[in-house]
């Protein structure tokens, strides 16, 4: 399977399970002229998240929880800025940053979400 259609392939895992869970989707790949970019944009009542999604085959969660650098936080932290000043029906809810881990082997598809990621983030 090709790099980009494991991405959506994790996307579309990740999206129903985060639609089980209550949550609704605003914006799925919302990108920058300056090609950084969310995987996921979702809601519910109270939050906003902002969704990195990493989806692997066979591999181990040691692995997949490591995947995300401090790097790929600051570019997640530049787009939700973004999205929230050119989306200002949404700056009354809280923001917040989770990753959705997704392991696919064989037999079962693991799938661990990360609620809050990074801890409390300042977005003024």
């Amino acid at each position: 399977m090709r790099k980009k259609d494991k991405g959506k392939r994790g996307e579309e895992i990740a999206l129903k399970y985060l639609k089980k869970k209550g949550y609704k989707l605003i914006k799925k790949n919302y990108k920058l002229r300056t090609k950084e970019e969310v995987d996921l944009i979702v809601s519910n009542k109270e939050y906003i998240v902002f969704v990195e999604v990493k989806f692997r085959t066979n591999t181990n969660y040691e692995f997949l929880f490591g995947s995300v650098s401090g790097k790929k936080l600051q570019k997640i932290l530049k787009v939700a800025k973004v999205f929230l000043v050119r989306n200002k029906e949404y700056t009354k809810l809280q923001p917040r940053f989770d990753v959705v881990l997704i392991n696919e082997r064989a037999d079962k598809t693991e799938i661990y979400h990360m609620e809050n990621a990074f801890g409390y983030i300042n977005l003024k």
